[in-house]
């Protein structure tokens, strides 16, 4: 009968241990403690006696392996080891890494492998969240700023991985898109929203930015507007690149007399590639709506360095673009391209966009001006 009891008791002791036993982590797993144990570069030293496709089946076997080392080891590679050949030993392995794996994509600023998950970048409020630590090159480097707002170069990165693997793109070319709403900048109601599409590989935004200049606001203000294109361009209200001359505007201000619309013909950027349009319209007594429309190809987003998008970022682009010093060497020494200056026709990014024939300008609605008139009362 004790013996009956004793035993009972061990059985309940058990089933109560099973119960709380909590499951493995990978921590614990005996073949993970085994990789654990290796030297934390002996993956780059085996790739110096493996070919490509046999790194990659060896990544592949290991399949823990970037669970594992995780940001960490990669991190700390990287503290360890500052040079630019080891660098780009170690970006080349990335890449081996996340080759066959739609979901991962390797962050040439982080020098770690990012899983690609479209809630990590849904903006908060219409505020764009950037947790990466990569956003802060992107800060520095400033390309977003001349693309807009919720441009994340990881997002874009991911939606041309999965473009190329067959998979769904769309959410993630989802997050590149918005229509905003409008706000008041430095005393300028404005509007702005983006379009992205996937033509031939290569990804092209069309943005386009209404801002709205009241009749009765003076000269002085009118003079201060002031809009960036690109690193190389901008508008202002003392450039005649708008094609209304500060004397035409301020008759029309004093006089209150009827301008009609003004498109300019497509200028493009000779630093960068970018293509723009400039539309001026006139609603008598009320003000002027000035709209913008530029086309970006921002190139495969397979790492920084494609021509496509380091053109907006390049040293030699942004040699006498708005960096201080301190940057330019950052952008220099980081991602240096060699390539040739972008070469294409006025009007071609445009083309590819639109499909046969660029699109006559969509003039400015009575509505879409009072929608911008509101916010000045």
């Amino acid at each position: 009968m004790e013996k009956l009891k004793l035993l009972s008791k061990r059985l309940k002791s058990r089933l109560k241990s099973l119960k709380t036993k909590r499951p493995p982590t990978p921590e614990t797993i005996p073949e993970n403690l085994i990789l654990q144990r290796l030297n934390s570069d002996i993956f780059l030293y085996l790739k110096q006696f493996l070919t490509p496709t046999s790194v990659t089946c060896l990544a592949l076997t290991c399949k823990s392996l970037i669970t594992i080392l995780g940001c960490n080891h990669w991190r700390s590679l990287e503290l360890n080891f500052s040079t630019r050949d080891y660098k780009k030993e170690l970006f080349s392995l990335l890449l081996l890494l996340e080759s066959d794996d739609p979901d991962l994509i390797t962050c040439r600023d982080c020098l770690i492998l990012h899983k690609g998950d479209r809630n990590h970048y849904l903006p908060i409020n219409k505020v764009p969240r950037r947790k990466q630590g990569c956003f802060f090159r992107e800060f520095i480097n400033g390309a977003y700023l001349y693309i807009h707002p919720y441009f994340y170069y990881g997002v874009f990165q991911m939606a041309m991985k999965k473009y190329r693997m067959g998979g769904d793109y769309q959410p993630f070319l989802d997050l590149l898109q918005f229509k905003g709403q409008p706000r008041l900048t430095d005393t300028f109601p404005s509007k702005t929203s983006a379009i992205a599409r996937i033509i031939n590989g290569c990804m092209i935004v069309r943005v386009q930015k209404d801002i709205f200049i009241p009749t009765h606001m003076e000269l002085q203000h009118i003079l201060k507007f002031h809009l960036p294109i690109c690193l190389h361009k901008s508008l202002s209200g003392r450039d005649e690149d708008l094609d209304l001359p500060n004397g035409q505007l301020h008759r029309a201000q004093i006089h209150k007399s009827k301008l009609n619309s003004t498109l300019s013909k497509m200028k493009r950027c000779y630093s960068c590639g970018i293509e723009y349009e400039i539309m001026i319209q006139l609603f008598e007594g009320i003000g002027w709506v000035i709209r913008v429309v530029k086309w970006m190809d921002v190139g495969e987003g397979r790492w920084p360095g494609d021509q496509g998008w380091w053109k907006y970022l390049g040293p030699r682009y942004c040699l006498h673009g708005p960096f201080p010093p301190t940057l330019r060497q950052i952008a220099s020494d980081d991602l240096a391209y060699h390539g040739p200056l972008i070469q294409s026709k006025k009007g071609s990014i445009a083309r590819r966009f639109q499909g046969a024939g660029v699109a006559k300008h969509v003039i400015v609605t009575r509505e879409e001006m009072e929608e911008l008139r509101e916010l000045v009362g």
